[in-house]
C-alpha cells in the first residue's frame, strides 16, 4: 500500500431535527418578521419626519435671528435723523431690512424695531419705533442710557410626525448699541 491520501472522504451527517422542518420554521420566521416591520416601520416614519420637520424649524428660527441681527447692525449705523428719499421713517426703514433679510416670508406686523435708551427702555419718539404705543420692543436688561437698536421678528413653524402636529412660534431678536448720536434739536 501506498502512502495514505490526504484527503479524506467526508460522509455527509444525517440531517438534524431542525433542519428537517426548515419548511414549517421559516415560513413562521418569516410571519413574525412582518409583524415586526409592521409595528416599527410606522415609529421610525414618525422620527423620520419629526427629524425632517424639526430641521426646517430650526433653520427657519436661525434665519430669523440672523435677520434681526443684519437689521439691529444696519439700524445701529443708519443716521437718525437722516430724510429718506422714499419718505418712509428711521424705523421703517429697518424692518424693511429685517423683512428683506429673513426671506420675505414675514409680514412687516410681524416685525418690531425701535431705538430706545434708559433702563426700563423707551422709544427715543415714534418715529424710532414701529410699535403702536410707541414703545419699545422687549424689556431688555441693559443698564445706562446709551442708545440701542431692538430689532423683534416673529414667525411660524409646524412640526409634523404623522400622528403628531402642533405649531411652533418662533423669534428672532437682537440687541445693538447705536454707533450714532442723536442730533441736536435746533433752536
Amino acid at each position: 500500500m501506498g502512502p495514505p491520501s490526504r484527503h479524506r472522504r467526508l460522509i455527509p451527517s444525517p440531517p438534524s431535527r431542525g433542519a428537517r422542518c426548515k419548511d414549517r420554521g421559516g415560513t413562521r420566521d418569516r410571519g413574525a418578521t412582518i409583524v415586526e416591520f409592521a409595528l416599527v416601520f410606522p415609529v421610525f416614519v414618525m422620527f423620520a419626519f419629526g427629524s425632517i420637520t424639526g430641521g426646517l424649524a430650526l433653520s427657519r428660527s436661525l434665519v430669523l435671528s440672523h435677520a434681526a441681527r443684519e437689521a439691529a447692525r444696519f439700524g445701529s449705523v443708519l443716521a437718525f435723523d437722516q430724510e429718506l428719499e422714499s419718505g418712509s421713517s428711521w424705523a421703517e426703514v429697518v424692518r424693511q431690512v429685517a423683512i428683506d433679510r429673513a426671506g420675505g416670508d414675514v409680514s412687516p406686523e410681524d416685525v418690531c424695531v425701535a431705538l430706545v435708551g434708559g433702563h426700563p427702555p423707551r422709544a427715543v419718539s415714534t418715529l424710532h419705533t414701529t410699535r403702536s404705543d410707541g414703545g419699545a420692543c422687549w424689556a431688555d436688561d441693559e443698564q445706562g442710557d446709551e442708545l440701542r437698536v431692538q430689532v423683534l421678528i416673529r414667525g411660524r413653524a409646524r412640526l409634523e410626525a404623522i400622528f403628531f402636529a402642533t405649531d411652533l412660534e418662533l423669534r428672532g431678536q437682537a440687541l445693538a448699541r447705536a454707533e450714532l448720536d442723536l442730533p441736536e434739536p435746533a433752536t
